[in-house]
């Protein structure tokens, strides 16, 4: 799952700096003109090699039931709503980082670099934090990569030297993004019924996205009010929130299992 995450990064980062020099030497028009035309062709190949596979559900009554059973399954319930408090810690912190660096008074070449370094560390820590999990444990991972991910947010608030924050950023972007694959495999396991699954993550994905909507709109306002540096700590307070479902039901869970044996 991690290395899967991670390829979507190279088309990301890889693609999005192939562009901006596009822009430089075709202009803006004709490269969002080529953009538009790579989408298009992405459409048409994932149609033409998905025919087969598209089932369309003619009972929707029972369908229904199925999603509102699946809502009800406290482990999925569980791995939604730690996903949800992730994005809310981690979702668009990388939209503020560069806002950081001008705070602190980097040139424009420098935050490029520093945004740069945050992506390289997305893709890192999504295929380092997935082996690491198939060896320890996708919980126990995921909560040390919050708390880790809140020190690192209240370093980067906090620290003026150019190279320390080079380092932070590689480091931030690896735990911040490195969780995606984590997460995942958490809904993925708290799904009875695989042929929910897909179900499972448009319920995922649309929290998800509600958060990416919304973080940047209110940890904006903060911003404007409080300065930038306020967004990384209620960053890293959201960080610390994100294993909290986690450890509750960790806790219960064992106690239902003390109270059987007993």
């Amino acid at each position: 799952m991690g290395s899967f995450t991670a390829f979507g990064d190279i088309g990301r980062v890889g693609i999005s700096a192939f562009v901006t020099i596009l822009v430089a030497l075709i202009n803006w028009r004709k490269t969002a003109f080529l953009y538009g035309i790579l989408s298009f062709t992405v459409i048409v190949v994932v149609l033409l090699t998905n025919r087969g596979s598209m089932v369309f559900p003619d009972n929707k009554r029972k369908e229904h039931k199925q999603i509102l059973g699946l809502s009800k399954t406290s482990s999925f319930i569980t791995a939604i709503v730690t996903g949800f408090i992730d994005s809310l810690a981690s979702s668009t912190i990388f939209v503020f980082i560069p806002f950081l660096f001008i705070y602190r008074g980097a040139s424009t070449s420098i935050i490029g670099a520093m945004t740069g370094a945050f992506f390289i560390g997305n893709m890192i820590g999504k295929v380092g934090l997935g082996k690491i999990s198939d060896k320890i444990g996708n919980k126990e991972v995921f909560i040390a990569s919050e708390v880790l991910m809140a020190l690192l947010l209240l370093l980067m608030s906090s620290i003026d030297n150019i190279l320390a924050l080079s380092f932070i950023a590689v480091a931030l972007g690896a735990v911040t993004k490195g969780t995606v694959p984590i997460i995942n495999t958490l809904i993925a396991q708290s799904i009875p019924d695989k042929s929910l699954m897909e179900k499972g993550f448009g319920i995922s994905s649309i929290m998800t996205g509600i958060a990416g909507t919304v973080t940047p709109i209110v940890y904006g306002l903060f911003a404007d009010k409080y300065t930038i540096v306020s967004v990384f700590y209620i960053s890293a307070a959201m960080a610390l929130c994100a294993p909290i479902p986690i450890v509750i039901r960790w806790i219960s869970r064992r106690q239902n299992r003390d109270q059987s044996e007993t």
